[in-house]
């Protein structure tokens, strides 16, 4: 018989471990702080509790107790669906990958021993953005239970309503039982016909850090890409807008290429240089550098010494400054005092 695992109570942990910790304070002069220990004990509970890792018991105060997870088969693994489009799923009860998923589908609501999520029209537009397709029958398969009826009509109708067709010059497009297909051959006799208005492909335009989209405008297919490079905010106007951020992506110059073509005008030279960093293995160095104040005639001479040239850095803008590495200051200080030119 398998045994119950015990708890662990978190006010008789921190007593444990005062002593410990006071002795640890004591030489470095910190006040003392039982309150906090009690504090920081709860919040590594509540962590190990979110992973999964443990069972915890709460009172009107917060958590109170810890112990290890029950034994495997205790409950049966999926998460569960409910008639009002609701899905409640444990910590841990089903994988990372799949959890990711289902917050994209269905965003967090509330809960901490179970989390409630809720789907949306819009969290299955997102799923199709990124290309996933089949959410009905994957919540089915993730589900304890299976899916209710109404919840597969719902993901049905959304899909319907966020699909988009492209339309070529001369071509027509029949529907069969709700699936559209190029029409090979004359249209069926009675076929209605349905005046298609075409709108053109949406684009964003940037000013300063913002990227905005036309209000009116397909987004559908824009968003996932603007996703990848801002921050969906409040528009100040009408239309969708994103805040330019830190970029995280795998070929920077496909992705430069794409946000080309779905830009207004030449792309900005910020949205460029946030892509580009995410090539970047590293912080960018800084090296300090001197001046050394030289005429034109006097820089084009030396440029041409074989011994002062190499030394020489480039030429500042606007000025008549030329830049020197610190390391060959001494080397130049030479040469040019062997010139008659000396430096202060």
């Amino acid at each position: 018989m398998a045994v119950e695992p015990r708890w662990l109570g978190i006010e008789a942990l921190a007593e444990a471990l005062e002593g410990p910790a006071r002795a640890a304070r004591e030489p470095l002069g910190l006040p003392a702080g039982a309150g906090d220990l009690r504090r920081a004990l709860q919040g590594a509970g509540d962590l190990l509790q979110r992973l999964g890792l443990a069972e915890a018991d709460r009172d009107a105060e917060g958590l109170r107790a810890l112990r290890l997870p029950a034994a495997a088969g205790h409950r049966s693994d999926g998460v569960l669906v409910t008639s009002d489009l609701e899905i409640l799923v444990a910590p841990g009860e089903i994988s990372a990958r799949d959890y990711g998923r289902l917050c994209r589908l269905a965003p967090y609501v509330d809960g901490d021993v179970v989390h409630r999520h809720r789907l949306s029209a819009e969290g299955l537009r997102r799923d199709l953005e990124v290309g996933c397709t089949d959410a009905a029958g994957w919540l089915a398969e993730l589900a304890r239970y299976g899916l209710p009826g109404g919840v597969r009509d719902s993901l049905r109708e959304w899909g319907r309503s966020a699909a988009r067709v492209t339309l070529w010059t001369g071509a027509s497009i029949v529907e069969v039982d709700g699936q559209f297909s190029l029409l090979s051959g004359p249209a069926p006799e009675g076929a209605r016909r349905l005046p298609a208005s075409l709108s053109p492909q949406a684009r964003f335009r940037a000013e300063g850090d913002l990227l905005k989209v036309a209000e009116g405008a397909d987004v559908l297919p824009l968003r996932a890409l603007l996703d990848r490079v801002g921050e969906r905010i409040e528009s100040p106007d009408s239309g969708l807008c994103w805040r330019l951020r830190a970029v995280r992506c795998s070929d920077p110059a496909a992705l430069l290429s794409v946000l080309q073509a779905c830009c207004v005008g030449p792309l900005p030279g910020a949205v460029e240089a946030a892509v580009r960093a995410a090539a970047l293995d590293a912080p960018v160095p800084v090296r300090p550098q001197l001046q050394v104040a030289l005429s034109d005639d006097l820089f084009a001479a030396l440029r041409r010494d074989p011994v002062a040239g190499p030394l020489l850095g480039s030429r500042i803008e606007d000025g008549p400054g030329v830049l020197v590495s610190p390391d060959k200051l001494p080397a130049l200080r030479a040469r040019l005092a062997a010139l008659g030119i000396h430096l202060e």
